[in-house]
């Protein structure tokens, strides 16, 4: 065991990071969205199930060096993962020819290419855990425990120091370099044969309902984990060092009651009682849980105060509940080593279906309170089944419990405002839990706002004037603009700009399609949705450039802030060379450029990265906002010399002289001011991970230092 749990510590670090990789590969490959996120933990937990079980029956009645082929596997693992960005670059080119030759099988395709990319190396994965009950002499506990002890490691590991520092490629080398070193480790150190007894459940230790025990466990921590994340994620802007945090919160609880299920065994403490324990604490903590917003920090040293407060206050928060639900199936695995690689999948499998049922069906149709008091009373009557006597009669507290959380839950107001507006100001005029986030229309003194996740996405009132300018600016820079495409939503002011800049037919590209039906709420728009011109597509911007074959003459995008997990990949030249393929060749693309969001550092990258696809670019600077307008086109023609739109008889807010004089850098001060700027890309995460999250909480005003090193290049002019 001394050699054995380091290495299995050091594999479960890796293993977390490739998990965290392949979402974020098949996120840049198949494009952001819940159905494509269902997909890919479908196909990592289903082939670890899968491993699982095919590795325990090849193992029955062989007598094998199970340290040998532990080290085989670690192997195979970290040399798949060599191959992972150019498999997933195969699988976007087939994803883009299946949409446009066979989109009735874009699905199939989409799943079958995950499989096959990801099935391998996770079900190599599952493998590994028969081969720790062998290994593990009987305290698969113990192996499990230092498994996730590694795996909530190397989350924070990966989200603050190797991304961020080295980069998604260098990432994948140093993630194979440990699984290949673990293999090899075991290959030479557990030489001995390990064969391990096959008794019959241990009755009494009250584990006779060890399947139910399983699947109702698995089932339960992560439909918990989908719906409090989404609380939790608001509280942290939904950036994606917030989520690793998170993550590792729940892995440091299951680790812990990993590590305690022998001692509570030992003193007859059942499995039942733990997961009643469990039962109650989720009815009696959910209404905290739906407040954590209303109270966690989010300015101040981001290193020193931050992060390790936000680890701790989520442990607080949520690890009661999840420790004690989480000693159930390390003690059954224990119990039953004969059946511990069935139980181990059967628990993978009701994971798989508590996470797609919490994202597809609990959260839209009762939303976050209900379902985490449905997870709660369902493990309270899988208790029941496993506890005698005056053991029963606790399940009543079921009944109080339920009681409190239905009294000290916060209202509508306070649920969806939560994060960004940290209150519950305003009226919320209404209000969407769907799979991919939960969006409310808010209407506080003066303007109505879209809050989507906790963060004001968008608005209408005077700190919105940009959002109709990022749709008039590059049709006025076109002369004859027929065909624009519109990526983000929103509120629909952009949208309802093109159209009436001269649009003929417009594309509107958002991958949540909820927005679309809350667009009327929002009179600014126009009703842009219902106007025959256009076209509402649900689906991630970057997958749609990718799959359409269609060539526009404007295309304008503005993603949500760039610091938000999965954003990056909106902000990096692998997107833009995306768009410029579709532009037309006088077309024009607008991005907008958040100065108030991004430090100098931040903005500059972006900015890098815009010029290093259109070269042939200007920054126009909003003057009421003072927002920026990123204007690029593959023409030849320096941009912003001709402005043909300026004598479309169009009513605009801004006279001419205030349209031109607003140009504020162009091509050649773009580029001092990015110079020595490392531009956004894939494999630099920028504006996912590192630095930015830090300098955007430090509670520094990140505008006025944007704003004077552009004024002083503009007056240099």
């Amino acid at each position: 065991m001394a050699i054995l749990l380091p290495l299995v510590l050091l594999a479960g670090a890796a293993g977390l990071g490739w998990e965290v990789l392949w979402a974020l590969e098949s996120t840049l490959a198949l494009g952001q969205g819940a159905k494509g996120a269902a997909v890919t933990l479908a196909a990592t937990m289903g082939g670890m199930a899968v491993g699982s079980l095919a590795m325990g029956r090849w193992l029955q009645g062989r007598d094998v060096v199970a340290g040998r082929i532990y080290g085989a596997l670690e192997i195979a693992i970290g040399l798949w993962g060599l191959a992972l960005l150019p498999a997933f670059a195969i699988v976007e080119r087939l994803d883009g020819w299946t949409w446009q030759h066979v989109p009735a099988a874009t699905g199939l395709a989409r799943v079958a290419a995950i499989a096959i990319v990801l099935g391998p190396p996770a079900a190599a994965m599952g493998a590994t855990f028969p081969l720790f009950v062998r290994l593990g002499r009987g305290r698969t506990s113990a192996v499990y425990a230092a498994n996730v002890v590694g795996a909530a490691t190397g989350a924070l590991v990966l989200a603050f120091a190797l991304v961020p520092t080295l980069g998604v490629h260098d990432t994948i080398r140093v993630l194979s370099a440990t699984d290949v070193s673990v293999g090899f480790a075991a290959l030479l150190l557990l030489r001995e044969r390990v064969s391990v007894p096959a008794p019959p459940l241990r009755e009494s230790l009250l584990v006779r309902d060890a399947t139910l025990l399983a699947v109702a466990t698995g089932f339960a921590t992560f439909t918990l984990e989908v719906a409090w994340f989404r609380v939790l994620r608001a509280a942290f802007n939904s950036t994606t060092e917030g989520f690793a945090i998170m993550l590792s919160s729940f892995l440091v609880a299951i680790a812990f009651a990993a590590a305690i299920a022998p001692a509570l065994a030992r003193r007859g403490i059942s499995p039942a009682r733990m997961v009643l324990g469990a039962g109650l604490l989720v009815l009696g903590t959910t209404p905290a849980i739906e407040r954590y917003p209303l109270f966690v920090p989010t300015v101040g040293p981001y290193y020193t105060m931050l992060v390790p407060l936000w680890l701790f206050q989520c442990i607080g928060i949520c690890g009661p509940a999840i420790a004690f639900l989480g000693t159930a199936l390390p003690t059954i695995l224990d119990a039953a080593p004969a059946r511990a690689p069935t139980l181990y999948a059967i628990n993978t499998a009701g994971a798989v279906a508590g996470s797609l049922v919490a994202a597809w069906i609990l959260l839209p149709a009762i939303g976050l309170g209900p379902t985490s008091w449905l997870v709660g009373g369902l493990l309270v009557a899988v208790a029941f089944r496993g506890l005698q006597g005056w053991e029963r009669s606790l399940t009543w507290l079921a009944v109080p419990a339920l009681a409190v959380a239905l009294l000290l839950r916060p209202n509508l107001e306070q649920r969806v405002t939560l994060g960004f507006l940290r209150s519950d100001v305003g009226t919320v005029i209404a209000h969407d839990d769907t799979p991919d986030g939960t969006l409310a229309v808010v209407e506080v003194p003066g303007q109505r706002m879209l809050v989507i996740d906790g963060f004001v996405a968008a608005g209408e009132a005077h700190l919105a004037h940009y959002m109709a300018w990022m749709g008039r600016l590059p049709m006025m820079l076109v002369k004859e603009p027929a065909h624009a495409l519109v990526i983000c939503f929103g509120t629909g002011q952009t949208a309802h700009a093109v159209l009436t800049e001269g649009a003929t037919r417009l594309d509107i590209v958002d991958v949540n399609p909820a927005v679309f039906g809350l667009a009327d709420h929002f009179p600014s728009n126009g009703g842009v949705v219902h106007d025959p011109r256009v076209e509402t597509i649900a689906m991630d911007g970057r997958a749609w450039l990718r799959r359409t074959d269609a060539t526009y003459d404007v295309i304008t995008m503005e993603p949500m802030a760039p610091f938000q997990a999965g954003v990056n990949a909106l902000y990096s030249t692998e997107f833009y060379e995306l768009a410029r393929r579709r532009l037309a060749p006088d077309g024009v693309v607008a991005q907008w450029l958040p100065l108030h969001l991004v430090p100098q550092r931040g903005a500059r990258s972006i900015v890098a990265a815009f010029l290093k696809v259109f070269p042939n670019a200007m920054l126009w600077f909003d003057p009421y906002d003072h927002t920026g307008v990123l204007l690029g086109t593959p023409g030849e023609a320096p941009i912003g010399r001709e402005w043909p739109g300026l004598e479309r008889d169009v009513v605009r807010d801004l006279p001419r002289t205030a349209i031109l004089g607003t140009v504020r850098l162009d091509a050649a001060d773009l580029r001092l001011f990015s110079e020595g700027a490392v531009p956004v890309t894939d494999d630099n995460q920028a504006l996912a991970y590192g630095r930015l999250p830090a300098e955007l909480l430090t509670g520094t005003s990140m505008l006025w230092p944007n704003l004077t090193e552009i004024q002083h290049l503009f007056e240099a002019l």
